[in-house]
């Protein structure tokens, strides 16, 4: 009895875990200020705190040793075992796959703020309102594209307002914004990806496996004929 009700606490102590969001806050006004916070625990990423210089002492120069044949990288083991072609498809699979990850991992995300006031300008009227439609130009595909990936019932505070100024000299930008995502449907996510890519590469390599072996055949009816 004691075992059962101990371990139901530890599950559900678990499950309270999984579902409590983790969240990322971010600020842009003077400095650009960025958080990640889960629960009560805020951790700052920027800005960095300013941390002692240390003295640096001086190192003997190493000998260097005599130069060897250096091992071929990942992807020139790639290259040698699947060939171009199967590298390509084996890219085209990994790029579905990344998107694919990507869309449901930000229909799980959760917008709580996104405000932005971005006055431009430029000094002079007329660089103002090139910079003006310049920006307008960059920020409003960038919205069209990113936001629908959230679902829209998961979008509670997004106000983005840009406007030129003709009256000061200077450009003024302040952006907030937090966005969170629940442990369980990240752990889900990137767990289901990291199998799939798994899958791929096996695949992959059975496919090179079946090749090569085709081609050791056929070089020894060549050379029995």
């Amino acid at each position: 009895m004691v075992v059962g009700i101990v371990l139901g606490s530890i599950a559900l102590f678990l499950c309270l875990l999984l579902l409590c969001p983790l969240k990322l806050s971010l600020w842009y006004g003077e400095d650009l200020t960025l958080k990640i916070g889960y629960g009560p625990i805020r951790i700052r990423i920027l800005p960095q705190k300013e941390q002692p210089e240390k003295i640096k002492k001086e190192k003997k120069p190493k000998k260097e040793p005599p130069s060897e044949e250096k091992e071929p990288t990942f992807f020139q083991r790639l290259k040698e075992q699947h060939g171009i072609s199967g590298l390509l498809r084996l890219a085209t699979e990994v790029t579905k796959l990344a998107a694919s990850t990507m869309k449901k991992l930000f229909s799980h995300v959760v917008v709580y703020h996104l405000r932005g006031d971005i006055r431009l300008s430029a000094g002079d009227a007329a660089d103002t309102a090139i910079l003006y439609g310049r920006v307008c130009a960059v920020l409003q595909p960038c919205m069209t594209v990113l936001l629908p990936l959230v679902p829209k019932k998961k979008r509670k505070d997004v106000t983005m307002q840009v406007s030129p100024d003709f009256v000061s000299e200077d450009s003024h930008i302040s952006v907030y914004a937090q966005a969170g995502i629940k442990p369980l449907f990240l752990l889900s996510t990137v767990f289901g990806a990291l199998f799939r890519c798994i899958k791929i590469y096996l695949a992959a390599n059975k496919t090179a496996k079946e090749r090569a072996e085709e081609q050791t055949k056929l070089q020894n009816t060549e050379s029995q004929n």
